[in-house]
């Protein structure tokens, strides 16, 4: 089955609800105002085609199996049209792709070469790092990373001078640490961690170490 069939209308409009947190066929019914026999037929199909997957939870207060449904994994749909280039595809996700994707889509057009050239140069490090936006500023971009390497990192990335081919410089300052560190300080109540963690919007997060000190701060 196509999957561009399931990036419009209806069935996109289920997918953004279910990447966002995952739901039963009756909560997604009362969201869209519609039965819940509708969203059941719809999500069926795109369980089927390897969309979204689907969980059993116990509802303690009804004695019964409730089905939570989910975006199963992260896909990668790429439409190019233009003079002499017209296609359709999927492409392997890995972690450059996925930060490189995620800086063109939700960074501005002025910061994304520094943002890239960046990654590249230091790959080695970062493609098993937690990367998050901090601040963006004129003249720097400050990045909340979460690395078990470290030693390394501060020692190369701590600040980092990028220019580009128009003479238009950028510093990217780093804020490098651990995950147990992090989680320290979160324990702590720490400003400095506080605010990386709540603040910072997620560029890559392979292992999930940014995401669940997020979903920390709002227990």
């Amino acid at each position: 089955m196509e999957l561009e069939l399931f990036f419009s209308n209806s069935k996109w409009e289920i997918l953004v609800e279910l990447s966002k947190e995952a739901k039963s066929p009756l909560e997604l019914s009362a969201i869209f105002k519609t039965s819940v026999a509708n969203i059941s037929q719809q999500l069926r199909l795109m369980e089927a085609a390897g969309v979204i997957g689907k969980t059993k939870t116990t509802n303690f207060e009804k004695g019964k199996p409730r089905t939570l449904y989910h975006v199963k994994e992260e896909i990668l749909y790429v439409v190019r049209l233009g003079k002499n280039v017209a296609s359709k595809q999927v492409l392997k996700r890995d972690p450059f792709t996925s930060y490189i994707l995620t800086v063109l889509s939700a960074i501005p057009k002025k910061d994304q070469f520094f943002l890239s050239k960046f990654f590249c140069d230091n790959s080695d490090i970062l493609t098993e790092s937690s990367i998050g936006l901090f601040k963006n500023q004129d003249k720097s971009i400050e990045l909340f990373i979460i690395t078990e390497k470290l030693d390394e990192a501060r020692k190369r990335i701590s600040n980092y001078n990028l220019t580009n081919s128009n003479g238009t410089a950028r510093i990217i300052v780093c804020w490098s640490h651990n995950t147990f560190e992090t989680a320290q300080g979160l324990k702590n109540n720490d400003p400095h961690f506080v605010n990386l963690v709540k603040d910072s919007a997620v560029l890559l997060d392979e292992k999930g170490a940014l995401e669940k000190f997020k979903e920390s701060l709002k227990r």
